[in-house]
């Protein structure tokens, strides 16, 4: 292939993943190549039963042919029909264009799991026990002992856990929670699976683990500690000889609700689910999860009615990161407070220390107040002062013990220690960061320390509402709003991978819809929610389209063209006459605005318009013709009604607020004529104002409404603003590291004394402005096809950079600005190409370093003498530079 390989070769999403529920995987792949303007010409996959399978083997399932397609990411599986619990081989040739006959690519493996639920033939072991008082109800513990095969060797083995929700589960920790054990020890690093998902179509998520190491001889013993409403698991052991064991849960196991979780949540507190673990290890069963443990004072398994569905999870929840404590303060003797200079979510690790019995709590809060004690208002939602998020442990002997919670997960910074004895070092104690695993590598740096520090402050935000749901905060409610969370959704697609993340999302809508089509406004939720929210639930739209735009899969979009078709019929069943005001359907409007002069009908209107005009996008990229020309039709004359209704003296609309003047220009209602003066008030508006009066969801129409419309001067301003109703405003007087639920920070009282949580809000458009407009990398298809390099450079700021790793690999741009000479290095992954922008200021040269690209062509922006030198290039490696003429 002339230098150019294949690299990061995943099916559906994943390397080598296990367990896979998909009949027709994805593959995708990337290009590696030390040559430039690599161009993919063609593939051919081909899919085996063995590593060593060839084109002319009976091993072979799958030959695609050499297909002309640039083509590298959701290509789908043609072949015969793929069979559950099975491991497949695929390779993969690319022609470039150069060389001749490409070579095949190395095996990679996947493994499929199960299909559906008829797949799945384990018994379902429920939760409730009916003797037991709800009270009183608290963690399952759950063994079962199988055999071996005696003196057979194992080639590997699997096991398949599924669990189900239900309204208890979800109140812990608004989970549905289990740890899965194998011969005295947990299996792998999950947490909380399998998270939040809806019990009311029936839905059974799958987590398939690798445990060939941890088989111990003939005799082995299953551990679960579970709250989750249902839960089965299967075993599969697979010997060298070509047989097989299975076990599955069945009457056989033992299981009992005594044990060391006293508790997990406060009956008497509404809100406190999953917001705290109290565990006594003196209660601890030694050995529970070995062979041999005499469990006959456990009660018999009942096996109960079995899950409705079933879908793999193949995504978790897990410690991303350890933060080690920046300060341990001793407020008197027998309280500590630490600071981990980082609001996250997550849980301590402690190395406990006291005679056996010593009991050891631990409080979490956001805040702290002057005195140095933690304010632990922020955490619930009705002002008392009091910690809903604590952990109690107490010990089981006299030795140091190490304690961290299984069940439980807080939003903090700061922790209180109570019951401790002695002294506390640093390293006795750390903070578990805990996310949903999106992580990719993409990163921004810059050398302003101010913008570092928003930027951080904004991923941080992000990372710590990414656990199997968008929550709206990691503190009080942790449920999947679709309004505020939803709307970042172009930033974490550009921040993580949000593949997995968003498929299993839209499992949840699904799940969720209602029989007319309406998807609540929470989801998921186990209660109906009968408000009817347009705004809010309509984001689904908003999600669906930009997880397009920035991976470029229409098989993602044609998986919920149903559920999406679905939910715009909904919205024309309830507002049947598009020349009439919409209303009564936006009682959330822009929470949080302090603005709130526009009515709720124009912002239910200005979004049906929004809903309709998307699906018309998404319907004609699927080739629905009919489809998209009929939403098309219907945005248009949503659109005319608006224009005649809230279009005032032709420059602004509704009251003239931000909000309403933002999705107008943003969403594409203002007419083509009217935009500079539009645009011009709502500058102006924003001026007078002095702030921003946007809220959890607007704010982010209103960066994108500037950014589109080439005012980043302006957001540049703001972001380094720390006047009230900024951002930099929580940096200055409240040392952020998180975004604030209100804008109060002229009034810091207010954070004080109310449950205003600091890990959630005004966040939306801003990180992905420091990728797009800073670093200056901007997708200009779906998928990263094409791409413009065009940072944005404001006087003073010395360098700015980024890489963000699409689905086609790194796509690398870093600026500097130094005495004169501004210099750009520029990385374009393969089968990629790019548009590089460099302003061009009179008495300067613009050139490649290297002159590895064309000569540049000149561009002008409209209505301005500015012109920009655009070098048009393939992938590779570029310097490009500004320098005076004089130099050489």
């Amino acid at each position: 292939m002339n230098g150019t390989t294949v690299k990061n070769m995943r099916c559906e999403h994943l390397v080598a993943p296990l367990g896979i529920s998909s009949r027709r995987p994805r593959f995708s792949w990337e290009l590696s190549s030390s040559e430039r303007n690599v161009v993919q010409q063609a593939y051919r996959i081909a899919v085996g039963r063995t590593s060593s399978f060839t084109e002319n083997s009976p091993d072979l399932l799958w030959d695609s042919g050499k297909q002309e397609s640039a083509s590298q990411h959701d290509v789908i599986y043609g072949g015969s029909a793929l069979e559950k619990l099975t491991g497949y081989y695929w390779k993969l040739k690319v022609w470039t264009g150069t060389g001749g006959e490409p070579d095949w690519s190395e095996c990679e493996y996947f493994e499929c799991g199960f299909f559906e639920i008829d797949d799945w033939d384990s018994d379902w072991i429920a939760y409730k026990w009916a003797h037991v008082p709800p009270a009183e109800r608290s963690v399952n513990h759950l063994r079962q002992e199988f055999s071996l095969a005696q003196g057979k060797s194992i080639r590997q083995a699997r096991a398949y856990v599924a669990a189900t929700a239900g309204a208890l589960g979800n109140d812990t920790l608004r989970m549905n929670l289990y740890e899965f054990h194998l011969n005295g020890a947990k299996v792998g690093k999950d947490l909380y699976n399998p998270g939040q998902i809806s019990e009311r179509r029936g839905r059974a998520l799958f987590r398939t683990h690798d445990i060939t190491t941890q088989l111990r001889g003939e005799e082995n013993a299953i551990g679960l500690i579970f709250i989750s409403a249902k839960i089965s698991f299967k075993l599969r052991v697979e010997y060298e000889d070509g047989t097989a064991t299975e076990v599955d849960s069945d009457s056989s196991s033992r299981i009992t609700y005594r044990g060391p979780f006293i508790r997990l949540w406060k009956h008497d507190v509404y809100e406190y689910g999953g917001k705290g673990e109290y565990y006594d290890a003196r209660e601890e069963y030694s050995g529970w999860d070995l062979p041999g443990y005499d469990d006959s004072s456990w009660r018999k398994s009942l096996p109960c009615s079995p899950a409705e569905l079933l879908a793999a999870q193949l995504q978790s929840v897990q410690v991303t990161q350890v933060l080690p404590p920046a300060r341990i303060s001793r407020l008197d003797d027998d309280r500590l407070v630490i600071d981990f200079a980082q609001n996250c979510n997550g849980h301590v690790a402690i190395l406990t220390r006291g005679p056996r019995g010593t009991k050891i709590s631990l409080r979490f809060g956001e805040n702290v107040f002057a005195a140095g004690t933690v304010n632990f208002k922020s955490t619930f939602s009705n002002q008392k002062e009091l910690s809903i998020h604590e952990d109690v442990y107490i010990k089981k002997s006299d030795d140091p013990e190490e304690y961290s919670p299984r069940f439980a997960n807080h939003g903090f910074r700061y922790v209180e220690v109570t019951g401790y004895p002695g002294p506390l070092a640093p390293s006795d104690i750390k903070a578990n960061v805990v996310h949903s695993t999106v992580l990719n590598g993409t990163e921004f740096t810059c050398s302003d320390d101010w913008l570092q520090r928003l930027h951080n402050l904004f991923i941080w935000t992000f990372r710590s509402n990414l656990v199997s749901v968008m929550t709206d905060n990691p503190v009080r409610e942790r449920q999947g709003w679709l309004g505020d969370p939803a709307v970042t959704a172009p930033d974490m697609c550009t921040a993580f991978d949000m593949r997995l993340f968003y498929e299993k999302r839209f499992n949840d809508f699904a799940d969720c819809q209602e029989r007319g089509g309406y998807v609540p406004y929470i989801c998921p939720f186990s209660m109906v929610l009968n408000q009817l929210e347009i705004v809010w639930s309509g984001h689904i739209l908003h999600i669906a389209w930009e997880a397009y735009l920035a991976y470029g899969e229409i098989s993602f979009l044609e998986a919920n063209y149903s559920l999406l078709k679905r939910f715009v019929e909904f919205m024309c069943r309830n507002h049947p006459d598009d020349r009439q005001i919409v209303r009564e359907c936006a009682p959330w409007k822009d929470a949080k605005s302090p603005d709130t002069s526009d009515g709720e009908d124009f912002f239910a209107t200005v979004y049906y318009f929004r809903w309709f005009d998307l699906f018309a996008r998404i319907a004609a990229v699927l080739g629905r013709s009919d489809d998209a020309d009929r939403y098309r039709k219907k945005a248009s004359e949503v659109r005319d009604t608006i224009n005649r209704q809230y279009f005032h003296e032709g420059r602004y609309y509704s009251s003239g607020s931000q909000g309403a003047m933002s999705l107008a220009l943003y969403f594409g209602v203002v007419p083509d004529h009217a935009r500079r003066v539009v645009l011009e008030e709502l500058v102006s508006t924003m001026e007078e104002d002095g702030c921003i009066t946007t809220g959890l969801v607007g704010t982010y129409y209103l960066m994108m409404a500037l950014e589109d419309n080439g005012r980043n001067d302006v957001i540049y301003r703001l972001l380094r603003s720390d006047a009230p109703y900024t951002w930099g405003c929580w940096l200055t007087r409240f040392d952020a590291t998180t975004a604030l639920e209100h804008w109060y920070c002229d009034d810091p009282d207010k954070i004080n004394h109310f449950a205003f949580n600091q890990n959630s809000g005004f966040i939306g458009g801003v990180s992905g402005w420091f990728f797009r407009v800073l670093a200056g990398i901007q997708s200009t298809s779906p998928g990263y096809k094409t791409i413009r390099i065009k940072p944005f450079v404001p006087e003073g700021l010395g360098s700015a950079g980024a890489v963000i790793n699409s689905v086609r690999g790194p796509v690398e741009s870093r600026w500097e600005s130094r005495d004169g000479t501004f210099r750009l290095d520029v990385t374009v992954p393969g089968n990629t190409t790019a548009e590089v922008h460099i302003r061009r200021v009179t008495g300067m040269q613009v050139r490649e370093v290297h002159s590895l690209a064309q000569e540049p062509t000149d561009s002008s922006d409209s209505g301005t003498e500015s012109r920009d030198a655009i070098f048009r290039v393939g992938s590779g490696t570029y310097s490009f530079v500004r320098r005076p003429d004089s130099c050489p």
